[in-house]
């Protein structure tokens, strides 16, 4: 028996000898050494007065700034005792902290969506390549902190990392988005210390980390040191608050956790102070008696009355102060917390906010910056929290991660819906049992971990309405237990995690994988219109839909996010979802000739590294925050009040109020009548229209209305006076009402002796007053366009079914599957030339085949005596070809370049399509040319107006012409080529960098030509948006191919 125990001790022996040679980063049951307990984030400062007279905190040192900074290619590289006092750091560089190092060291940033930037073989990391970042600085502790615990505590590194102070290791920790809080105090000295960190830049902590985002590494967040009176510190609290049944009185919850680090016993008291702006309305005060090396609860309940409810509608805030006196009544430490009174409850199939059932009109938002990548300023996340508000943005999922704790401060102050992310995405590994890190017991203490640090850590942020365990990290066990961990230590919130196992993709997928339900409402990703139809309603009538992601904003996109909302708002179950996403994630470069642009994937990694490209590129705003023509569709679909005729006789205004907590008091409607696009008259009423109510106002317009003219009812609402970060005069919703419109009617005319014709072999000539055009009578083209003697045509006018791919366009295959549309804009055979005298003017034809598509175009140009040109084109379908669907159909050209001035009669003022142009309303326009295009990071096809009656172009002295619809038609004009924006086949096929690699464009790839190219369409198809790999327009946007003809005049413009 005793050679048994000796034997079993060896064993034991060489496993825990085995163990210690494992790194930390290489072992997925270690991700965290000797860090502090998590817990609510705060502040301390040394008294209440402190903090409001906006003083700098006595408890606190922000330790950002230069640090002393030196990368190695892998951690065996690393010195072995780099962080030693007397180590010689001479040839090390300076760094900012916060920053991620791969904008100051030679390492490069890598963008990948899926696939990770290794192989998957946990825990392992490559050997090869693995930077570990060395970092050193020194700081003084202040000599009023000496009967302090003091605490060192990052708020984020990226990705694991090890901490060594004054020469001995403090400890280490995984997790590259919530805090690593270290208590060293026994490793401080007195005057200067030095701090050393080793951030290793893969660790089998990144495996959780798979996120659709740049992968960076470094500090990324703020390190401060804080200290805490030993006898008696705050450790963590939790604020709830509890409503009663008719949300006019709370109940609030108050727990705080204090700890006595000293080896005596202490007493004191903690006060509990509940503040409406500067008026204290609640206070209690308990007492406490503290064991020596001990902790304690504290619980308070103030019952609050009249209370005044947070919502997005209205971020109505209290102020809780926590503040800690010892025996003497003097006051040691205290924080605040902002505090919103709100229930959130899933009830009957619906997520309900203070009772309602709120619509979240949200954004995904990854934390990113053009130039700093992951380090996001104060600044930056407020100019964020703007453009949402200005937008009609209620609401955000923190994608894929918890945030900086200051964006849940914006949040809460101004009104914004927030879902709180866990930083846990394993997609690489996809979503079999076998393969999914959620069914392997070896990783299910890291997964909890992650989710249990969110939750502690953000727990008292009234505008976090809900917790996401992670984002497509397969499903398994753990995920069971954390959705259990959750409801159990915060019975406050919802929980959602999208990837359950009641997915209708295990399913389709045949994935064996069955769990108890784990979501408390459905949020399936880019679920299409007939999915949810067929796999969601009357299936789940316990639990709301919520898209987590939809509308994906990938380049020139968000087409028919008008008709999802339109479901939305029929579906009493449907609540609303998360465009993706807010923000491109372009990192910002300038070239030779000063041009800032973006890069994106592929522009920095070696070529081993895979790279999804400009698949980064998905924002509804720019990397710099400029907006995409899309923000303008969004805000019209989120808007919170809708104005529809409320009948027929088009006398009332039906005007809705889709806000659930708040009246129209604060804006004032101001009603336009519009007379072909021109301000003919207006007045402005107050409105009184109270939530989910309807009021009906009469139409007050004095003008007389001329039958042939168009008619239009704009209506905008106007703030009075946000008081938050809207201005006084903002336009918070608006519609535009058809009162009458009428159709353009062509004009014949009989003076066919007033045109002149000359013919040659080649050549064929006609005068008709100031108009004179040229065909050549061998290619069937026009050759030349001029009014009064000058020339304004480049190049002939051609029948053109193509336009430059869009990401959404290469992601369905567009520009394999429909290549023969490209081909039959550019092959055009000519089959006849022809023309004739009529009672109307000379009438000339050319008809071409178009072999690629089995099909033939006709041009007709009536050539009229009052000097104007019609022009016809038709598009005559041979049959064959039924599956496939046309990118647009219509004529296109290039004019003189002096035509800089653009003037049009339509839908505008910003881009639009036939499946995004809501938000687009018709009236009279002035732009010039090079403000008419929109600058997508990857260039693709941009610019597009559609419903467009009238297009004016002219130089800068006023000459120009004139194009009329017949009745209407849709145009882009450019100082560039429809091929110009064009990458080919595939987004790597046209063009090439310095070394002669295929590379994708970029946006400052496009120089501008001179020559204006004009497209004159019947239309073109949709831009889509329900996902950017593989979905298509909706069907009711496609051009399917079949006969179609549409006509235009053109004329010299008239000199006003």
């Amino acid at each position: 028996m005793k050679k048994s125990f000796n034997f079993i001790i060896l064993i034991s022996f060489f496993s825990s000898l085995l163990n210690s040679q494992v790194p930390d980063w290489e072992n997925l049951s270690v991700f965290k050494v000797n860090t502090t307990k998590p817990h609510a984030h705060f502040e301390l400062y040394g008294s209440k007065i402190q903090k409001l007279n906006k003083k700098k905190s006595n408890l606190e040192e922000l330790l950002n700034g230069e640090w002393s900074f030196k990368l190695f290619k892998t951690p065996k590289e690393t010195p072995l005792n780099f962080y030693k006092p007397n180590f010689d750091r001479s040839d090390w560089k300076k760094i900012p902290v916060p920053a991620n190092w791969q904008f100051h060291s030679e390492d490069f940033p890598i963008y990948s969506n899926i696939i990770y930037p290794y192989e998957i073989n946990p825990p392992f990391m490559p050997k090869d390549y693995n930077p570990v970042g060395c970092y050193f600085r020194t700081f003084t502790v202040s000599n009023n902190w000496d009967n302090h615990q003091i605490f060192l505590h990052f708020a984020g590194v990226n990705s694991a990392f090890y901490v060594w102070l004054n020469g001995k290791k403090v400890g280490y920790s995984e997790g590259s988005k919530t805090p690593a809080e270290f208590d060293v105090t026994k490793y401080l000295i007195k005057g200067e210390n030095e701090l050393a960190l080793q951030v290793i830049r893969w660790s089998d902590g990144t495996y959780l980390e798979d996120q659709d985002f740049w992968r960076l590494s470094g500090i990324e967040r703020d390190v401060r040191l804080y200290a805490s009176p030993k006898n008696a510190s705050i450790r963590d609290f939790t604020v709830q608050t509890n409503l009663n049944e008719t949300y006019d009185s709370a109940r609030l919850k108050l727990n705080v956790l204090l700890s006595n680090f000293s080896d005596v016993k202490s007493k004191g008291s903690v006060s509990f102070e509940l503040m409406e702006k500067d008026e204290t309305i609640l206070k209690s005060t308990k007492a406490f008696d503290l064991k020596k090396l001990s902790q304690k609860f504290l619980e308070s309940i103030l019952m609050v009355n009249n209370v005044k409810l947070w919502s997005a509608e209205q971020p109505n805030l209290y102020t809780l102060w926590i503040r800690v006196f010892d025996n003497k009544g003097v006051e040691t430490h205290a924080l605040s917390q902002s505090v919103g009174f709100r229930q959130t409850v899933i009830e009957n199939g619906q997520f309900l906010i203070n009772g309602k059932p709120v619509l979240f009109k949200g954004v995904n938002r990854h934390e990113h910056d053009e130039w700093t990548g992951h380090v996001i300023t104060k600044e930056s996340m407020f100019r964020d929290i703007k453009i949402m508000k200005e937008n009609n943005i209620n609401a955000v999922r923190t994608s894929h991660y918890p945030n900086d704790p200051y964006w849940y401060e914006l949040c809460n102050k101004y009104g914004i819906y927030v879902i709180d992310e866990a930083n846990i995405e394993t997609h690489g590994f996809h979503y079999k049992k076998e393969d999914t890190p959620a069914y392997k017991p070896e990783f299910e203490a890291m997964h909890l971990d992650r989710i249990e640090r969110m939750v502690i850590r953000d727990k008292n942020q009234p505008s976090i309405i809900s917790w996401s365990m992670g984002n497509e990290a397969g499903d398994g066990p753990v995920f069971v237990k954390g959705y259990n961990w959750i409801k159990n230590y915060d019975t406050t919130r919802p929980v959602m995690y999208e990837r359950t196992s009641e997915h209708p993709y295990f399913k389709t997928e045949k994935i064996d994988i069955e769990l108890e339900p784990h979501t408390d409402y459905m949020s399936w990703m880019y679920a299409p219109m007939e999915m949810i139809k067929s796999e969601y309603l009357n299936r789940f009538p316990d639990r709301p839909f919520i898209w987590c992601e939809y509308s994906h904003a990938m380049g020139n996109s968000n087409g028919n996010i008008s008709d999802l909302w339109d479901m939305v708002r029929s579906e009493r179950q449907m609540q609303g979802g998360f465009i993706w996403d807010f923000v491109d994630q372009g990192l910002a470069a300038i070239d030779e000739d000063g041009k800032k642009y973006w890069k994106f994937g592929g522009d920095f990694a070696p070529d081993k590294y895979h790279t999804d490209g400009n698949f980064c590129l998905n924002g509804i705003v720019n990397s710099d925050r400029t907006p995409h023509p899309a923000l303008d569709e969004v805000k019209y679909v989120y808007q919170n009040v809708h104005a529809t005729w409320a009948d027929n006789s088009k006398s009332q205004i039906a005007l809705f109020n889709e806000n659930f907590f708040t009246s129209l008091s604060n804006y004032d409607l101001k009603v336009v009548l519009l007379e072909n696009g021109v301000e003919l008259e207006s007045y402005n009423l107050n409105l009184q229209t109270a939530p989910q109510e309807t009021e009906l106002f009469e139409l007050s317009f004095k003008s007389d209305l001329n039958s042939n003219k168009d008619y239009h009812v704009n209506i905008y609402g106007l703030l009075k006076d946000d008081g938050l970060v809207r201005e006084k005069g903002h336009i918070a919703f608006s519609e535009q009402l058809k009162l009458k419109e009428t159709k353009t009617q062509f004009i014949y005319n009989n003076y066919e002796n007033d045109i002149h014709i000359t013919e040659s072999e080649n050549e064929l000539k006609l005068n008709s007053g100031k108009l004179s055009v040229e065909f050549d009578k061998i290619r069937g083209v026009l050759k030349s366009l001029s009014f009064s003697e000058k020339e304004y045509l480049l190049k002939s006018p051609k029948p053109h079914y193509w336009r430059a791919p869009t990401d959404n366009d290469y992601g369905n295959k567009m520009p394999t599957r429909l290549k023969a549309w490209k081909n039959a804009s550019e092959n055009q055979k000519l089959i006849s030339f022809d023309y004739n005298k009529t009672k109307n003017g000379y009438l000339v034809e050319a008809v071409f085949d178009l072999i690629d598509v089995n099909s033939e175009a006709k041009m007709t140009y009536l050539i009229q005596a009052d000097g104007n040109l019609k022009v016809t084109h038709s598009f005559r379908y041979g049959g064959g070809i039924d599956n496939t669907e046309i990118p647009r159909v219509g004529v296109n050209m290039q004019l003189l370049s002096n035509l800089t001035n653009v003037e049009w009669y339509g839908r505008g003022p910003h881009e639009n399509y036939i499946d995004r142009k809501a938000s687009a309303f018709k009236g009279i326009y002035n732009f010039q040319v090079e403000d008419m295009k929109f600058e997508y990071g990857r260039p693709q096809e941009n610019g597009y107006r559609t419903e467009t009656k009238q297009l004016i172009l002219s130089d800068e002295n006023g000459n120009g012409i004139e194009f009329n619809g017949l009745p209407e038609f849709s145009f882009a004009v450019h100082n560039n080529l429809t091929d110009d924006y064009d990458d080919g086949e595939f987004k790597k096929s046209k063009r090439r960098d310095k070394q002669n690699k295929k590379v994708m464009s970029h946006l400052n790839d496009i120089k501008p030509k001179l020559l204006l190219n004009l497209n004159i369409d019947l239309g073109q198809m949709g831009v889509g948006g329900d996902n950017s790999w593989g979905a298509k327009p909706h069907k009711k946007y496609l051009l399917k191919p079949k006969n179609y003809s549409h006509s235009f005049l053109i004329k010299q413009k008239k000199i006003k």
